[in-house]
């Protein structure tokens, strides 16, 4: 779309800045690698490939599937509003709701390790979550889960 991914949900916010490349092809050029880690940026952790699709980034896998699952899920949301019309969606100040969102990731309100006496890095609660579901439909991933008794059943208690 060409305008890009707007802020008009929750999980579209949580993804913080995102980059624009206009996609031309393989990844054979080196002067188009480089394009792409300039159009990232420094702190960026999606980026759009116009007319191609999209790539996550972060520290850790879980960081990047939660990136990715964010963005789909943002992408998703973005589609099903525009069937009101391009005119019809209210955007906010972008800069301010992007500070707010940040600022609540990093607040005491929304901290899950009070609970679980973990430090749980971004993405990996969610992550974990998947992986539980996976395991309990039965395709056995191995995950080391740091809440271990959480998965555990009656049973194996």
């Amino acid at each position: 779309m060409k305008c890009g991914l707007l802020p008009i949900s929750q999980e579209a916010l949580l993804l913080g800045e995102i980059s624009y490349h206009p996609y031309t092809g393989i990844l054979v050029d080196q002067a188009e690698r480089e394009a792409i880690g300039k159009n990232l940026g420094p702190k960026n952790k999606v980026m759009m490939l116009q007319n191609h699709g999209m790539v996550a980034c972060g520290e850790t896998i879980e960081e990047v599937w939660l990136n990715t699952y964010g963005t789909i899920h943002a992408c998703e949301i973005q589609v099903q509003a525009m069937a009101a019309g391009l005119d019809n969606l209210i955007v906010k100040d972008v800069k301010e709701l992007w500070e707010r969102t940040a600022g609540m990731q990093s607040s005491d309100s929304v901290d899950h390790q009070t609970r679980t006496n973990l430090m749980w890095e971004s993405g990996q609660m969610e992550f974990e979550a998947m992986m539980r579901q996976l395991d309990r439909q039965g395709y056995q991933t191995g995950y080391p889960y740091k809440l271990p008794d959480v998965y555990a059943t009656p049973s194996q208690q």
